[in-house]
């Protein structure tokens, strides 16, 4: 936004932030909600509780930014019963869970859902354990 000679320069308002993640990155993506209370919202698409990690998400999420929840109702990855209705029973700001019927972890790919490969399947898996790894290594605070 501020670099000479980029096509964005000065055309963005880094005050109007959002945040959204997909699976681990679902998760990550409350606790950017939970650190930073300027974000706009947040939307967490069949967020993962991090426990297979052994980072779990905190007992209380975001009390200020709205939350936007969509998970799959047949989602074996990251079950919505036992994930995502956590996630959204943890967070008291303004929120929406939006649970599709028959859905699974790939439902958010797009309006017929998908598959792990539309996802990129095992590298997929490699980049959450990466950022997962780093998370825990660097000390991600909360």
């Amino acid at each position: 936004n501020d670099r000479a000679g980029s096509p964005l320069q000065g055309r963005l308002d880094v005050s109007l932030r959002a945040v959204q993640g997909y699976s681990f990155g679902g998760g990550g993506a409350q606790l950017a909600a939970l650190q930073d209370p300027t974000l706009k919202c947040n939307v967490a698409l069949c967020p993962d509780d991090g426990k297979d990690f052994h980072d779990a998400v905190p007992s209380e999420l975001s009390a200020s930014v709205p939350n936007l929840i969509i998970c799959g109702e047949k989602d074996s990855n990251a079950p919505s019963q036992s994930q995502a209705w956590c996630h959204y029973h943890k967070t008291s700001a303004a929120k929406l869970i939006f649970e599709v019927s028959g859905g699974d972890h790939y439902v958010a790919n797009g309006p017929a859902g998908g598959i792990e490969s539309d996802m990129g399947g095992e590298l997929h898996d490699c980049c959450n354990c990466f950022c997962a790894a780093c998370c825990l290594l660097v000390g991600c605070s909360r």
